[in-house]
Formats: C-alpha cells, structure tokens, sequence
C-alpha cells in the first residue's frame, strides 16, 4: 500500500522554478562587481578617454562606460524587496519616460537605478527631479552606464 504513492509523486512533473528563472523572471538584470574583476574578465578594448568638460575621465569597457545612474530604490527585505524594486522600475518608466529603469540585485539588496549619465552634474539634475516622487532614498552612484 505504501508503494503507490511514491510512485505518484515520482510521476508529478517538478512546477517550481529554478533560481535562474526565479532571478531572470522580470527581465534586464545587472551584475555589479569591482572594477579590477571587469577589467580582468573582458579583453582590454584600449578605448580609455578622458577629456570631459568637468576634468572626470571616462573609462569605456565594452559597450559601457564608467558613468552615473541616480539609484530611487534599495532594499533588503527578502519578503517584499524584489516586488517593490519591479514597482519602483514601472513607477520611474511610466512618470520619466526619458530615463531607462534598471533593477538589479547585489545580495542582499534589491537596487532600482535610472538613466545613463555621463557626468555628475547630469544625474544630480535628473536626481532632483526624481527626488520629488521617490523622496530622500534618491541618491548619484557611479556605475557601468550604456554609451551613447
């Protein structure tokens, strides 16, 4: 009699999705990791400039560069923190349309960062303006932005 129900759950097909589903579920995702890593992990591309009015230099790896994003959203709560990041994303598209969203997750903190910023100067600008709907949580964090 205790063979038959092992064996029906044996036959039940596995419905919980993997960490990487789980993770990758919302869309875009970022790694955020130390500069010498990157520049150990990607083949050096000799595209280093500086020469920005404000005197900051620009390091170009890849794709991106060495920039700024305006971070609206950081939390470690494991029960609620990934959803508010995703509302927080859909909140920042839908009002600043100008400025694209990124959600990225660096254990334990769900992170919500906005733009591709050059300069300081800039993000400090769209900072202000975000400030008015995200509140004091706003802040300017340097970080790997998209080239323009």
């Amino acid at each position: 009699m205790l063979f038959v129900p092992v064996v029906m759950f044996a036959d039940e097909p596995n419905t919980k999705p993997s960490i990487v589903e789980e993770i990758t579920a919302d869309g875009d995702n970022s790694v955020v990791m130390p500069d010498k890593l990157l520049q150990r992990l990607l083949p050096s591309t000799g595209k280093e400039s500086s020469g920005q009015s404000s005197g900051e230099s620009v390091k170009k790896v890849g794709k991106k560069i060495v920039g700024y994003r305006v971070q609206i959203f950081s939390s470690n709560n494991a029960k609620s923190a990934k959803s508010e990041a995703s509302s927080k994303a859909r909140q920042s598209m839908s009002r600043f349309p100008q400025y694209r969203s990124y959600v990225t997750y660096s254990s334990p903190y769900w992170k919500v960062r906005v733009g591709d910023f050059q300069t300081s100067q800039e993000a400090s600008s769209a900072a202000a303006a975000l400030r008015g709907t995200f509140g004091s949580q706003v802040c300017v964090v340097r970080d790997y932005v998209n080239a323009k």
